[in-house]
C-alpha cells in the first residue's frame, strides 16, 4: 500500500526526484527500475468485470520483469518495464475476449523513461494519449504517442519541409516570412479538410516540441509562467482560432530567441557542417545539403553564410583542403589523383584548393612532407 502511494505521489509531481532517490532503497526498486514506462487504462464496465479485468492484467503482466498496478478514478493506472509489448498485447486481447465487442478498453502507452524516478514524464506522456484519442476518433485499442503522430500526420496537409522553413524562420526571428509560411499551411488545411484544425492543432504542438529541441529546451522551461499560452494550443477548434494563437506562440518564441536566451539557428548550423564532414568526399551540391536539412536551396544558402561567413562552395573546399593535406602527411607516397579522389574532387581541382588555401602546389606540399620525414 505504501509503496503505490510513493509511486503514485512521484507519477503525479507531488514527490520530488531528489526526496524519492532516498526511498527507492526502502521499496526495493532501486534495483529493478531502468526503462519504464506509465501505462492508463480506460474502460466501461464496473462491479465484478472490473475486477477480473485487474486481475486478467495482473496475471499477463507478470510475464514483465517489473510492473506495479494501481486503480485510480477512471481505470487503471500500471507501471512497467518498457519493452513488454508481447505482454500488454496479451492482456489486451484477453480484457477484449470477456469484455466483448460493444464495451470500449482504451490503454494509453506513455513514452518511455530511463529512471522510476522520471515516470512523471511518461505519466503525461499517456495523459496527453487519452486526451488525443477522441480527436483521432478512437476509443478503442493500444495507443502510443506513435500511433497519434502518424493519425495526425495523415489527416493534415503539413509536410516535414514545410515544418522546416517554418522552424527556422520563427528561430531567425524572420516575422514575415514564418506569418506568410503559417498562412499558407492554415490555407491548405481549410482548402483540403476544412474539419481538421484540431489535428492540425496537434502538429503545431509537435512543432513546437521540436523546435525547442534543437537548442535542447522544451516547453516547460521556455514558457515557464507562461506555460498556458502552450498548452491552449490543443484547445483551438477552428482555423481562425488556430492562427491567431499560434501565431502568439510563434512571436514568444522569436522574443525569447532574440533576447540571446535562445541560441540562434545553431542546431541546423550543426546539421549542416555535419552533412559536409560525412560527405565531403562525395561530389554533393547545395542542393543535396537543401534536401538533407528539408529546405530551400536559397534559404539554405543564406542561412549558412550567416552561420559561417563564407559560401557553401567555398567551405566544402576548404574542408577538402584540410582532408588532403591529412592524407598526404599519413600517406606521403600516395598518388595525388587518389587523395583527390578519396576528397571528392578530381586533380585540377586539388591543384585550385591548395593553390587558394595553402599558397602551394599539392606536389610541392607532398615534397615538402617527404622531406620533413626523412
Amino acid at each position: 500500500m505504501f509503496e503505490n502511494l510513493f509511486l503514485y505521489g512521484l507519477m503525479c509531481g507531488c514527490i520530488s526526484e531528489h526526496a524519492a532517490l532516498n526511498r527507492l532503497g526502502y521499496f526495493k526498486l532501486d534495483d529493478m527500475c531502468e526503462n519504464v514506462q506509465v501505462s492508463l487504462i480506460r474502460y466501461d464496465v464496473c462491479g465484478q468485470l472490473k475486477y477480473k479485468i485487474i486481475q486478467i492484467i495482473s496475471d499477463e503482466l507478470k510475464k514483465c520483469p517489473f510492473f506495479r498496478l494501481m486503480e485510480d478514478s477512471a481505470g487503471i493506472c500500471i507501471i512497467s518495464s518498457a519493452g513488454c509489448e508481447t505482454a500488454v498485447f496479451s492482456a489486451f486481447s484477453a480484457v477484449k475476449k470477456i469484455c466483448g465487442k460493444s464495451l470500449n478498453v482504451l490503454w494509453a502507452v506513455g513514452n518511455s523513461v530511463p529512471s522510476v524516478l522520471k515516470i512523471c514524464d511518461s505519466y503525461k506522456s499517456a495523459l496527453h494519449i487519452l486526451r488525443q484519442a477522441p480527436l483521432i476518433g478512437c476509443q478503442n485499442g493500444i495507443l502510443t504517442h506513435t500511433d497519434i503522430q502518424k493519425t495526425v500526420l495523415n489527416a493534415v496537409h503539413y509536410s516535414i519541409c514545410a515544418e522546416q522553413e517554418l522552424i527556422h524562420a520563427v528561430l531567425s526571428g524572420k516575422l514575415e516570412l514564418w506569418q506568410s509560411l503559417l498562412i499558407n499551411i492554415i490555407l491548405e488545411n481549410n482548402n483540403k479538410n476544412p474539419r481538421a484544425a484540431v489535428l492540425l492543432a496537434q502538429a503545431f504542438i509537435q512543432t513546437v516540441y521540436r523546435m525547442l529541441a534543437e537548442f535542447g529546451e522544451n516547453p516547460e522551461s521556455v514558457f515557464g509562467k507562461n506555460k498556458t499560452l502552450f498548452l491552449h494550443i490543443s484547445d483551438c477548434s477552428s482555423y481562425e482560432e488556430l492562427y491567431a494563437h499560434i501565431k502568439k506562440v510563434f512571436v514568444f518564441i522569436t522574443e525569447t530567441s532574440s533576447d540571446n536566451k535562445l541560441p540562434k539557428n545553431s542546431f541546423l548550423i550543426k546539421q549542416m557542417e555535419n552533412f559536409i564532414y560525412k560527405n565531403y568526399m562525395n561530389h554533393i551540391g547545395l542542393n543535396d545539403l537543401s534536401e538533407a536539412v528539408h529546405l530551400s536551396p536559397n534559404y539554405v544558402s543564406a542561412v549558412f553564410k550567416d552561420g559561417f561567413g563564407e559560401s557553401f562552395k567555398s567551405y566544402l573546399n576548404r574542408c577538402r583542403y584540410e582532408a588532403a593535406c591529412k592524407a598526404i602527411r599519413e600517406s606521403p607516397g600516395k598518388k595525388l589523383k587518389q587523395v583527390a579522389l578519396e576528397c571528392g574532387c578530381n586533380t585540377d581541382i586539388l591543384t585550385r584548393i591548395f593553390f587558394k588555401y595553402g599558397g602551394i602546389l599539392p606536389s610541392d606540399f607532398q615534397e615538402r612532407i617527404k622531406r620533413s620525414q626523412g
